[in-house]
């Protein structure tokens, strides 16, 4: 089961929110993926597509994805920061999925994922240990973190791409974390 959730926490405490949503799913094999709430999957296959990729790779228990806009680049889809047509980024989507399929790229010794799109494990923090609590920012570092901690490999799945608007394509526009 993939659970698929936009988190929001009224109280900023959203690695809190992660703890209870990765706690609420019934088994330790079963996953939920937080995405942002400006992001979209162009593939409309985009969900058996995650499935075949966590079932082609077993050895983990997180992954990202591909995206056209994000801090970390080596997650980027080159030169296609300003690119904003729908069918654009169908063919991205598309074009990934038919070069890369189910690949996957260990990112662990990489700087921290990013949060547009995280996919765990339940396992992941029963195994290891929750995250931080009270994070507004860096709950989704913390991820990063606790794989390392617990020699967990992190995934870039290159074979799934989701466009992410990102602050207007604005890199340091915070006014989204503003009350």
């Amino acid at each position: 089961m993939i659970r698929y959730i936009i988190p929001w926490s009224s109280d900023k405490n959203l690695s809190g929110l992660y703890n209870r949503e990765i706690m609420a799913l019934p088994n330790d094999n079963d996953w939920v993926c937080f995405c942002d709430r400006d992001t979209y999957f162009p593939d409309p296959f985009y969900g058996v597509h995650i499935e075949q990729t966590i079932k082609a790779n077993p050895d983990y228990s997180l992954f990202t994805c591909m995206t056209n806009r994000v801090g970390t680049a080596w997650q980027c889809v080159k030169d296609k920061w300003t690119v904003e047509k729908p069918k654009a980024h169908e063919d991205i989507a598309k074009r990934l999925w038919y070069n890369n399929g189910t690949e996957v790229v260990n990112i662990s010794d990489r700087s921290p994922i990013s949060g547009m799109f995280i996919l765990v494990q339940k396992r992941f923090i029963t195994e290891n240990r929750p995250l931080k609590d009270g994070l507004l920012l860096g709950g989704d570092n913390d991820f990063s973190y606790i794989a390392n901690e617990g020699l967990e490999n992190v995934g870039l799945m290159t074979g799934i791409y989701i466009w992410h608007y990102y602050r207007n394509g604005i890199l340091n526009d915070k006014s989204h974390l503003l009350p």
